[in-house]
């Protein structure tokens, strides 16, 4: 027995079967290829007064986004390459798309707490590490001799 089917049916679920070939292999390749973090961001101390750089590592980005947020206050800090906070000392860098950078300049007490670094993928994906803002010591402090009991700060 044989059947013939018109050229223009043939020929349309040739198209309709590589499409559905093309689109499993897509979803194949997207969920393959999900964005993660290379490696854990960690946690930074950094006197008032000096700049801080947290770093976010992220392989296969592709199409997808990187965020920052001050987690503890929920302050949007930046997507991807744009600054969104009002704060001037912040900005925003990034190297070839994998290594994502928040730079704080001149650090104050206000900017210690939690950053995040997510990707905008369902569901999101975050890290969140400690920014300690330590205080600056004092200019004039003397060093500490254990052999001297008179070592004093000076104010």
């Amino acid at each position: 027995l044989q059947v013939f089917l018109p050229t223009s049916f043939r020929s349309s679920y040739i198209s309709s079967a590589s499409s559905l070939y093309y689109a499993h292999m897509k979803a194949v390749i997207r969920e393959a290829y999900q964005p993660e973090f290379a490696e854990p961001i960690t946690n930074l101390t950094v006197p008032v007064g000096r700049d801080a750089t947290f770093q976010c590592m992220v392989l296969h980005l592709g199409g997808y986004r990187v965020g920052w947020v001050k987690a503890d206050t929920k302050a949007i800090q930046a997507i991807h390459d744009h600054v969104i906070t009002h704060n001037p000392r912040v900005s925003v860098s990034h190297d070839d798309y994998s290594t994502w950078n928040l730079h704080v300049k001149n650090v104050q007490e206000e900017d210690r707490g939690m950053y995040m670094c997510q990707i905008n993928t369902d569901p999101m994906k975050s890290q969140i590490n400690y920014n300690h803002a330590m205080s600056p010591l004092p200019v004039n402090m003397t060093r500490y001799d254990p052999c001297n009991s008179n070592a004093v700060m000076r104010h």
